[in-house]
């Protein structure tokens, strides 16, 4: 984390727990906009005048379709499809910045290292170089009026500041994710919490999952394939931009319509805090799938992500390993799944 802004919010009375959260500002009134600091998550930068040429041909979203005035979400894979990266990718004037879990960015560099040496092109972790806030709620775009004359009106555009970018993001409520330079970001502090009450990271996370965002850790990376996180769902995959790593068996998932599982939205009442890649279970199959991202709601309650199959999920109950009575609450997605990536109707011969 950036020690210049770990003072400076040490200062305002923040804390972090195990997992890079901000834990010490209260859960905020719904009738108020919400300021929340995002540092448990990092940038990575790729640089260079082949930077589109080389990103274009590693990841599953289509990198050339990007300006200034849009970003988007994407994924990594291996060569066997499955995600070793989850991202929100954004154009900058000297390449491209992704947005993603800190502890993925040294190893997302580390695959795409492997590659970019045959291009002109070069990757930086720029985690300390970028700040990251969380602006959501009613009202929150009003004070981004206030503040630049100025807000994006639509998922994933963008405003480019001096010194920075807000990005528009997926939420019931506006929602917002700020990337500042530091002294910006510093700067900003003052202005944007009169008008917004402070939360915790945690928070933050409670509105990721409730727009249903997949998102990898170390534990869940090299296990799922991009539409088992929803991916081809939320803008996340182009069937149309040409080859990368992975490509074929993505295409051939989606094409052949044999998915059988994908992202699942949930609450769970229990005494001990889910885990990502805590293994799901059910009556019919043991291992029925994953948690994948989780959020505490309240003491004892919590939201979740996880991947599981279809079929059992929809059909009887599931719980968490460990504890048969924490019984998972199957939430609605607050977007739809193409049904024909499940089961592809063909016409007869």
């Amino acid at each position: 984390m950036n020690s210049f802004w770990q003072a400076f919010l040490e200062q305002q009375g923040a804390a972090w727990n195990h997992d890079g959260f901000q834990t010490n500002f209260a859960t905020p009134p719904a009738d108020r906009p919400w300021l929340m600091d995002l540092s448990y998550q990092g940038i990575l930068g790729c640089d260079g005048e082949a930077a589109e040429k080389f990103l274009q041909g590693q990841l599953t979203c289509n990198v050339a379709a990007l300006n200034a005035s849009t970003s988007g979400l994407g994924g990594l894979c291996n060569p066997k499809g499955s995600l070793l990266s989850l991202f929100r990718l954004l154009k900058s004037d000297s390449g491209y910045l992704f947005g993603m879990r800190r502890e993925l960015v040294e190893p997302t560099k580390a695959v795409l290292s492997k590659y970019i040496v045959f291009f002109k092109a070069q990757l930086q972790d720029r985690s300390d170089e970028v700040i990251r806030l969380g602006l959501a709620g009613k009202g929150a775009d009003n004070i981004l009026y206030a503040l630049f004359d100025a807000a994006p009106e639509h998922v994933d555009d963008v405003l480019t500041i001096d010194g920075g970018w807000i990005i528009r993001v997926a939420g019931e409520q506006p929602r917002f994710e700020l990337w500042l330079q530091p002294e910006v970001a510093k700067k900003l502090w003052v202005p944007l919490t009169e008008h917004a009450n402070l939360a915790s990271s945690e928070h933050w996370e409670a509105l990721e999952i409730a727009a249903a965002l997949p998102d990898l850790t170390l534990a869940t990376r090299e296990q799922h394939i991009p539409q088992m996180m929803n991916l081809q769902a939320i803008g996340g995959v182009s069937f149309k931009k040409g080859c990368y790593t992975g490509q074929e068996i993505v295409a051939r998932m989606q094409y052949l319509g044999k998915l059988k599982r994908h992202l699942f939205r949930a609450e769970v009442s229990t005494s001990s805090r889910p885990s990502a890649g805590q293994t799901i279970h059910c009556q019919s199959k043991e291992d029925l799938g994953q948690v994948v991202r989780v959020a505490q709601l309240s003491d004892g309650r919590y939201a979740l992500l996880a991947v599981l199959y279809k079929q059992e999920a929809e059909g009887e109950p599931c719980w968490l390993a460990g504890d048969e009575s924490a019984v998972l609450d199957i939430q609605p997605l607050p977007y739809t799944i193409d049904p024909e990536v499940f089961e592809r109707n063909r016409p007869k011969l």
